[in-house]
């Protein structure tokens, strides 16, 4: 045994710097482990946090829906008074039906001209919608 080393009551040999290595890397070891654990979960919540406050992009062809409605309108004969209640009618049905479909679904909708790539389409989903807006209307 070196001269700098002593015993310990129980017989465990002490070095002069105090605790042996052994022990003080196992407590680098932990922190070590403890703080790689420790940034991945605060990574893994930033990205849900991320991923959920970020809308969607979604398409919407609104020049079709708008010729579509062009087309029915001119088959029904009205008069220019009606016409313009109708397309007032039509306009605030389809405003409205977009904007709720956006806040319900978190999503930004796009003209499909707009959009290059290939993204979901919500065009039969709001015709539907300003359809039954339009027949509440009536």
């Amino acid at each position: 045994m070196n001269e700098h080393n002593e015993k310990t009551a129980n017989g465990d040999v002490v070095r002069e710097g105090g605790a042996q290595p052994g022990w003080l890397a196992s407590v680098r070891w932990r922190l070590v482990v403890c703080m790689l654990v420790s940034q991945m979960i605060m990574t893994g919540i930033g990205w849900l946090v991320i991923k959920a406050g970020t809308p969607e992009v979604v398409t919407f062809d609104m020049k079709g829906t708008w010729d579509m409605f062009m087309q029915q309108s001119a088959q029904q004969k009205l008069d220019e008074e009606k016409a313009k209640a109708l397309v007032t009618r039509f306009n605030r049905a389809m405003s409205d039906s977009l904007s709720d479909w956006q806040n319900k679904h978190n999503v930004i909708i796009l003209v499909q001209p707009a959009v290059v790539s290939t993204q979901q389409d919500i065009t039969t989903d709001i015709r539907n919608d300003i359809a039954v807006r339009m027949q509440e209307g009536k």
